[in-house]
Order: C-alpha cells, then sequence, then structure tokens
C-alpha cells in the first residue's frame, strides 16, 4: 500500500496566520455582493426602471427610457402557406422603449423560453394592428421576408393589453410619420 503523502506536505507547510471569517472579502463583478457597512455608507437604491434600463441596455445600448411594459407576452408566427399561426419558443416581459434622440423606439421581449430575445425597431415594422387579443406585427427581417408575428399581452393587471398595444401602435405610427415611411430591418439577438 503506497504511503500518504498528504499529510507530510500539510506538517512541511509554513502555517499562516487565519483571517477572522469577517474580514475576508472574495473580488465580485455583482454590486450586490459588495462589503457593505450600514453606520458609514446608506444602501444604494436603485428602482425597477433603473434595474430593467441596465439590463435592457445589455442588448440595446441607446436605450433611454421605457415607456411601458407587461409581465408576459407570448409570441406567435403566421404562416402564409398555411394560413395559421404557430407558437413561438419566445415569452418573456415584454418593453416598449425609446431610443436616443432621432432613433425612434423598440419592442423588447426578454425570452424565458431560450436563448433568442426579440428585439424589433419601430422603423422595421411595415404595419401594426391591434385585434381583440393580439397585436399584429408584421416586419422585413434580414432575409427581406416579410414577417407576421402575433403577440398575446396578459391583460393583468386588466387594461395592460390594451395600454401596451395602443402605445406600440402609437409610437410606429410616430416613427413612420416622422421618417416618410422608411422602413429598416429587425434583430433577433442571442444573449
Amino acid at each position: 500500500m503506497t504511503p500518504r503523502k498528504t499529510q507530510t506536505r500539510q506538517q512541511n507547510q509554513p502555517s499562516q496566520p487565519q483571517a477572522h471569517p469577517r474580514h475576508q472579502v472574495q473580488a465580485s463583478d455583482y454590486d450586490s455582493e459588495t462589503p457593505y457597512n450600514a453606520e458609514q455608507e446608506p444602501l444604494p437604491t436603485r428602482t425597477n426602471t433603473d434595474l430593467n434600463l441596465s439590463v435592457l441596455r445589455r442588448y440595446v445600448p441607446s436605450i433611454t427610457d421605457i415607456p411601458s411594459l407587461a409581465s408576459l407576452a407570448e409570441v406567435y408566427k403566421f404562416s402564409p402557406s398555411g394560413q395559421n399561426w404557430s407558437n413561438t419558443e419566445v415569452a418573456g416581459p415584454i418593453f416598449v422603449c425609446e431610443l436616443t434622440h432621432g432613433k425612434g423606439y423598440c419592442v423588447v421581449i426578454l425570452n424565458k423560453k431560450g436563448l433568442e430575445n426579440l428585439i424589433i425597431e419601430m422603423t422595421d415594422m411595415l404595419d401594426v394592428e391591434i385585434a381583440t387579443e393580439f397585436l399584429i406585427v408584421t416586419f422585413r427581417s434580414h432575409s427581406v421576408e416579410e414577417t407576421v408575428l402575433g403577440f398575446f399581452i396578459r391583460d393583468e393587471p386588466v387594461g395592460t393589453r390594451e395600454k401596451n398595444s395602443t402605445l406600440i401602435k402609437h409610437c410606429w405610427e410616430k416613427v413612420v410619420a416622422e421618417n416618410g415611411g422608411a422602413q429598416g430591418n429587425t434583430e433577433i439577438l442571442d444573449d
């Protein structure tokens, strides 16, 4: 049987003084893990809007404001060949975002079902229609193919669906009027 050498190594190592557990600090990238002393500095306050903006700016750095949001939107895609709607793997909170001056607005869905978030700039939209329970958006994708998506926005609290759908249509109409009807391309980004 082979003798254990680990015991010998441990005995030959010079003993190091142990730091008190309260004074051991590990480096971290997260603000929430930063050592904090309540007596010396007040706890930083960040609103939900501040948190949402910091997350959304990771994907679209030009976002300046969030005029509206809803806790859940499910995305359906229309198939022109089959004349039917199919569920996509995109669902999550939907944000109507204002971009830096002159760039307009965008719609962002942070996807909870997969790795791809859906980001559509209003300049990419060809048409926006409010149906009974859906917001139907037609846009031109990178492949220059027209795509029709239906957003089912959860109506909690009551009025959320109507508020967000109306705001998206209003922002789109404003962007179209400012740009003289010119549309661009839509991005579907990976995390």
